[in-house]
């Protein structure tokens, strides 16, 4: 899959790294709200879930979207999911 791709192998490397950023933020979010207000984060109200369900929902749509190019090996494709997960 990666040897005949016309990404460099350090763009792929790259784009994984994220996904592993992603993930714990992910698990953070959904399921371990504790973490949250540690970390200072208040939790209010349903606003606040609200604000913090979008996150992780928004987070879990840039990890299928990255795991969809890197599987594609899509040059357009990486562009713009490079570019988004650069300025989420």
């Amino acid at each position: 899959m990666l040897k005949d791709s016309p990404i460099p192998i350090w763009i792929n490397i790259l784009m994984m790294m994220l996904i592993l950023f992603m993930v714990p933020q992910v698990y953070m979010f959904y399921f371990d709200h504790q973490m949250l207000l540690d970390s200072g984060i208040t939790i209010d109200g349903a606003p606040d879930l609200n604000i913090i369900y979008t996150t992780a929902g928004r987070l879990v749509a840039m990890i299928a979207a990255t795991v969809f190019v890197l599987v594609t090996q899509n040059p357009n494709q990486f562009l713009v999911v490079l570019t988004l997960s650069i300025f989420r």
